[in-house]
């Protein structure tokens, strides 16, 4: 079957989620809906992109946060992967933000597609189990990044042909992000430009301290994980830092391929 056909056959299937996607496009970008289209269009690859990120060999041991989420099921891991979506979304938006202009992306825009993959991969898949869509990511890191329209077109859809996901679980998702977003969007816009800046900073100090949180959280994960290895290492001189460093490097990349 074609790639093409495969598109069509998830886009009928998930007509409604679009619909709605569709909907909350309206309602957030009123004043230029065809450039709300494009974001839409940018965000959705930005969540498919960021996650294929997080998985390059060449990052770890940094991503060992998403690492352990990975191969844990705990509170611990529950948090980690939380604080990561959220400043990884935080981080791009920064990223496009300062290389294209600050009109580049609606910031409200952002905030509903981090509050809706963030919910959708914390709540209905890893607490409701909505499917094993995502279960099949885990046991597979080469396949399901989601959202599930874009594996189809970068061929990292795990068995395309009988296992589409029907996405009819993101409609409360999306509902609920565009709601909160509609509202942060006006209150926002009733404020002077004082205020604005006041939000400006409130948000650079959260993002600080999320990401010091995440650091702290992720070397404690890495260091309940590796302690043998971390003995090993404190016990050594530099030459077993290196060997030890090279060994786990290794194991990290043949589990990816």
């Amino acid at each position: 079957m074609s790639k093409l056909n495969n598109i069509w056959r998830s886009l009928k299937l998930n007509y409604k989620s679009w619909l709605i996607l569709i909907a909350s496009n309206v309602i957030l970008s009123w004043s230029n809906i065809l450039h709300g289209f494009l974001e839409y269009a940018i965000n959705i690859c930005i969540l498919y992109y960021g996650h294929v990120i997080s998985h390059w060999e060449i990052f770890y041991p940094f991503n060992y946060g998403h690492i352990y989420h990975h191969k844990n099921v705990n509170l611990l891991s529950s948090i980690i992967q939380v604080l990561i979506e959220i400043f990884a979304v935080m981080t791009l938006y920064i990223f496009i933000i300062t290389i294209f202009g600050k009109n580049s992306l609606n910031a409200f825009t952002v905030l509903m597609f981090s509050i809706f993959y963030t919910t959708i991969h914390n709540i209905n898949y890893s607490i409701l189990h909505v499917n094993k869509v995502h279960e099949k990511h885990h046991n597979d890191v080469k396949y399901n990044y989601g959202p599930d329209i874009i594996d189809i077109i970068m061929d990292t859809k795990y068995d395309v042909e009988n296992d589409l996901e029907n996405t009819d679980h993101y409609i409360p998702n999306i509902l609920i992000a565009t709601t909160i977003a509609y509202y942060a969007k006006k209150k926002y816009n009733l404020l002077n430009e004082n205020s604005k800046m006041n939000v400006i900073y409130f948000l650079i100090m959260i993002y600080i301290i999320m990401l010091n949180i995440l650091f702290f959280l992720t070397v404690y994960a890495f260091y309940i994980t590796k302690k043998d290895v971390i003995e090993k290492i404190i016990n050594g001189g530099l030459e077993d830092l290196f060997m030890e460093f090279m060994e786990e490097r290794w194991k990290y990349i043949k589990n990816c391929r």
